[in-house]
């Protein structure tokens, strides 16, 4: 299940507008330098890789750990130049390949540049990866189907010129630019990206006119990307995306506002009763490891932020008590293998550490220790 296992977040990871809106809304104190997990990506329950930023009173950096089975470990990742390198989001197909994506500052003349990494089995290294926006480019998620097929997402600015969606694939060769739809004159992103196939990828993130915010909902059935049509009205932005299979999809957000979720039946996205959390949620990821069990991952904003996790049992939705009493923070990804195996990550707002890792055996959660 391409969705679930290797796009499973996001990233949120990751999921969202990176750079931008989850600098500027980060949890937490800088008085111990903590990490910002953004992705999540697994091809078995002893490899599970977790990427984001390393945030610092000095500065912030590129974050990579890796799972083994055992502990988490500091995986170096390879510099770029960035001011800061920024991963956004993680993918794998196996031990020898993975591949990691986000956004490097004031590289090469841009404010932004694309950041594509690729594990071979014993090391990161940068790839080429193409910058179509002559001062901003960032990519927010990224999906691998096989090691010749892997697919990424954002969106590339000018300066005075509207954002555009960018869509990058990989053949085994070189990444390359695909054209997929920009429908507003003011702002265009896709922010995350699933699979369950090469011919069934969706990905979700939001257009804009002049006014507010709309939900952007994107289709590639192996040839061409297409908009698809949703239900404006549930929710004007979406941030993460998974697909279980040709006939059963879920698109969720927003960022701020109500929480909306919208299910894909194979014919048409239909938007879902769901809890109320709070008036205001984050959803920063969705993971699903079956079509009757699926998590979702956020914060509510109230005062501050809460974590808001999230539980699909193929019924409803129900809101899960925060694991580990935790009362100020968010989660910003969640991974579901199986049942009995799922990771979520995030960040305490007050309390150390600040780095938050935790995982769920069928029964408990537990808090696992992170090297940051």
């Amino acid at each position: 299940m391409l969705g679930s296992t290797l796009a499973a977040c996001s990233s949120v990871q990751q999921t969202g507008t990176f750079s931008s809106e989850f600098g500027s809304n980060s949890v937490g104190s800088l008085g111990e330098p903590y990490t910002e997990f953004r992705g999540l990506a697994a091809p078995s329950s002893a490899d599970v890789w977790a990427v984001g930023v390393y945030r610092t009173a000095s500065g912030d950096r590129s974050r990579i750990e890796h799972w083994n089975g055992v502990q988490w470990t500091d995986v170096p990742a390879a510099p770029n130049g960035g001011r800061p390198d920024v991963f956004n989001s993680v993918t794998t197909t196996g031990p020898v390949d993975a591949w990691a994506v986000g956004s490097s500052a004031g590289v090469s003349g841009f404010q932004e540049a694309t950041l594509i990494e690729h594990w071979n089995g014993r090391a990161w290294t940068v790839v080429a990866a193409p910058n179509p926006g002559l001062v901003w480019n960032e990519l927010d998620s990224v999906v691998a189907l096989s090691k010749n097929d892997v697919w990424a997402v954002g969106y590339y600015k000018d300066d005075a010129a509207p954002a555009r969606v960018l869509a990058e694939h990989w053949d085994g060769k070189s990444w390359r630019v695909v054209n997929a739809p920009s429908p507003g004159s003011g702002w265009n992103e896709l922010a995350n990206l699933s699979a369950s196939s090469p011919t069934d990828l969706w990905a979700v993130g939001w257009t804009q006119d002049d006014g507010p915010r709309q939900s952007l909902v994107e289709h590639w059935n192996g040839i061409t990307w297409a908009q698809v049509s949703i239900n404006a009205r549930s929710v004007q932005e979406l941030r993460a995306v998974v697909a279980v299979s040709a006939n059963e999809a879920w698109a969720v957000g927003p960022m701020g506002g109500p929480q909306g979720f919208e299910r894909w039946d194979g014919t048409n996205w239909n938007p879902m009763t769901v809890p109320t959390p709070g008036p205001g949620v984050e959803i920063w990821g969705i993971s699903a490891s079956t079509a009757s069990d699926a998590w979702v991952a956020g914060g509510v904003i109230d005062r501050g932020y809460r974590p808001l996790l999230e539980h699909w049992d193929g019924t409803s939705w129900k809101v899960i008590a925060a694991p580990g009493g935790i009362s100020a923070g968010r989660l910003t990804g969640v991974l579901s293998l199986s049942s009995k195996d799922v990771w979520i990550v995030g960040t305490r707002q007050a309390s150390q550490p600040l780095t938050l890792i935790e995982h769920w055996d069928g029964s408990t959660w537990s808090e696992v220790q992170s090297p940051a």
